[in-house]
C-alpha cells in the first residue's frame, strides 16, 4: 500500500499555528496597550494652586493644627490649678443584723434580722489660695506652650509652601533641559541627514556618518534618562500635594527670580520668622517653668467646705433613727521644711536648662544672620549671572540656527557646526541651572524671614 503524502497535511497544520500564535500575539498586545495607558486626568496646576492644596491637605500639617487646639483646651485657670474644685457624693448602705442588748434598766433587747440602713450625702469645695505663684507660672507657661504650638504651625507651614515650592520650580527645570535635549536631537537629525548626504557624494567618509548616529543615539539616551527624572520628580510633587498617582499634573509656571530684594529689609524680618520667635518662646517657657519650681519650696494655703448630710436608721437597738445636716469649713497651711535639698536641686537644675535656651536663642540668631549673608551673597551672584546666561542662550540659539542652515548650503565644517552644538547644550544647562539656582536663594531668603510668597 502507498503510503499518504503527508506534506499537505504538515503545511496545513504549520499554517494553523501561526495563525493561532499571531492572534495570541494581536490580542496580548492590545491588551498591554491599554494596561501600560491607563485613562488618567489631567490636573493644571499652578504654584499658587499647588501651595493652597499642600497647605490644606499635608498630614504633618493637619498633625500641627491638632497639637495647636490641644494647647489651646490646656491654657486655661482650670489646668493650672487656679480654678476650685467641687465634688460630691452619694452612699446608702442596708444590712440585716441579728441584735441583742441589755440595758441599765433591766429591758433586754432581742431582734433577729432587724434591718439597719444609713445614708450618706455631701458636697465638697476644694481652693488653692496661695502656693508660691506656682498657678500663676503655670498658667504663663499654658500660655508660651499655645504660642510654641502656634509658631511651629507657621514654621511648619513656610517650610511646607517653600518645599512644594522647590519642587515645582525643579520640575520647570528639567522640563526646559529635556526641551533643549529635544532640540538638540532634532539638529542631530537633520545634521545626520546632511551627513548622509555627503557621504553618498563622497564628501566625508563613513566614519563621520558613525560619529553622527552615535551623538543622536547619545541625545536620546540622554532624553530618556530626563524624562525618567522628571517622572520622578512628579511622583515626589504629587506625594507633597497627596495628589493620587494615577493622575497626570501638568505645571503652569515659569523660572523668574525676584530681583527686588533687599538685605535690609530682610535683616529686619529675622528676628520676627518663626525659628527665632519661637526660640524666644522656649526661653520664655523655660523661666516659667524655674519659677514653678522655686515655688514649691513655698507655703501653700488651701481652703475646703464641706456641705454633708447623714442618716442612720435601725429597726431594733437603743438608737432607731440618727440624723445630721449641715456644713463645715476648713483653712489649711501646708510648710515644706526639709526633703532632701530636691526642691533646692531642682530649682538650680531649672536655672541652668533656662539659660541653656537663652544661649540657644543667641545662637540661633546668630546663625540666622550668617545665613542670610550667605544667601543673599549666592542670590546677588545668580541675579547677575542669569542677566549673561540668557544672553549667551539667545546667541546660542541664534548661531545654531544660523550654522544648521550654512550646515544644509556646505558653508560649514561639521566639527564647527558640532562645536556649535556642543555651545547651544553648555548655554541652555547653564542657564536653566543658574536661573533655578537663583530661585533656590529667593526661596530660602524668603523662608528666613518669615515670608511664603513664593
Amino acid at each position: 500500500m502507498k503510503p499518504k503524502n503527508l506534506v499537505p497535511i504538515f503545511n496545513f497544520e504549520l499554517t494553523r499555528i501561526k495563525k493561532r500564535y499571531t492572534y495570541i500575539c494581536v490580542s496580548l498586545g492590545i491588551a498591554l496597550t491599554f494596561i501600560g495607558n491607563p485613562a488618567v486626568a489631567q490636573l493644571k496646576i499652578t504654584l499658587k494652586d499647588a501651595i493652597s492644596k499642600g497647605l490644606g491637605e499635608t498630614y504633618s500639617l493637619q498633625q500641627n493644627k491638632i497639637l495647636l487646639e490641644n494647647a489651646k483646651l490646656r491654657n486655661t485657670y482650670g489646668f493650672a490649678g487656679g480654678l476650685p474644685t467641687i465634688s460630691g457624693g452619694i452612699s446608702q448602705n442596708a444590712q440585716m443584723n441579728t441584735i441583742r442588748q441589755e440595758l441599765v434598766n433591766g429591758l433586754v433587747i432581742d431582734r433577729r434580722n432587724a434591718l439597719s440602713e444609713t445614708f450618706n450625702a455631701n458636697a465638697l469645695l476644694n481652693m488653692t489660695l496661695y502656693n508660691g505663684g506656682r498657678i500663676k507660672y503655670t498658667k504663663l507657661g499654658l500660655q508660651a506652650a499655645e504660642q510654641v504650638a502656634a509658631l511651629t504651625l507657621s514654621k511648619a507651614q513656610i517650610d511646607v509652601a517653600a518645599t512644594i515650592a522647590l519642587g515645582f520650580y525643579d520640575i520647570l527645570r528639567k522640563k526646559a533641559l529635556k526641551a533643549a535635549l529635544e532640540k538638540t536631537i532634532a539638529v542631530s537629525i537633520e545634521k545626520l541627514k546632511v551627513v548622509q548626504l555627503r557621504e553618498k557624494v563622497g564628501l566625508v567618509s563613513a566614519l563621520d556618518v558613525y560619529q553622527a548616529e552615535v551623538e543622536l543615539n547619545t541625545n536620546e539616551l540622554l532624553l530618556a534618562d530626563q524624562q525618567l527624572i522628571i517622572e520622578q520628580a512628579e511622583i515626589e510633587l504629587k506625594r507633597l500635594l497627596q495628589i493620587s498617582q494615577n493622575e497626570a499634573i501638568e505645571l503652569d509656571g515659569k523660572i523668574e527670580v525676584d530681583s527686588t530684594l533687599n538685605y535690609a529689609t530682610l535683616e529686619s524680618f529675622i528676628l520676627k520668622n518663626p525659628d527665632v520667635a519661637l526660640a524666644s518662646e522656649l526661653t520664655k517657657a523655660a523661666g516659667y517653668q524655674a519659677r514653678q519650681i522655686e515655688a514649691l519650696r513655698m507655703p501653700t494655703l488651701g481652703f475646703s467646705a464641706n456641705y454633708t448630710f447623714n442618716r442612720n436608721q435601725n429597726q431594733a437597738g437603743f438608737s432607731l433613727l440618727s440624723q445630721s445636716l449641715g456644713p463645715s469649713a476648713l483653712i489649711g497651711l501646708n510648710i515644706p521644711i526639709y526633703a532632701g535639698n530636691t526642691a533646692q536641686r531642682n530649682a538650680k537644675i531649672a536655672q541652668q536648662q533656662q539659660a541653656i535656651s537663652v544661649i540657644n536663642e543667641l545662637q540661633l540668631k546668630t546663625d540666622q544672620e550668617a545665613s542670610l549673608a550667605k544667601l543673599f551673597s549666592a542670590y546677588k551672584n545668580e541675579v547677575v549671572q542669569t542677566k549673561k546666561q540668557k544672553r549667551n542662550y539667545e546667541l546660542s540659539q541664534q548661531l545654531l540656527d544660523g550654522n544648521l542652515k550654512r550646515l544644509n548650503a556646505n558653508q560649514i565644517t561639521l566639527s564647527d557646526f558640532t562645536e556649535t552644538q556642543r555651545s547651544y547644550e553648555v548655554a541652555a544647562y547653564n542657564l536653566f541651572n543658574h536661573l533655578y539656582l537663583g530661585k533656590v536663594a529667593e526661596i530660602e531668603l524668603k523662608r528666613l524671614a518669615g515670608r511664603s510668597d513664593f
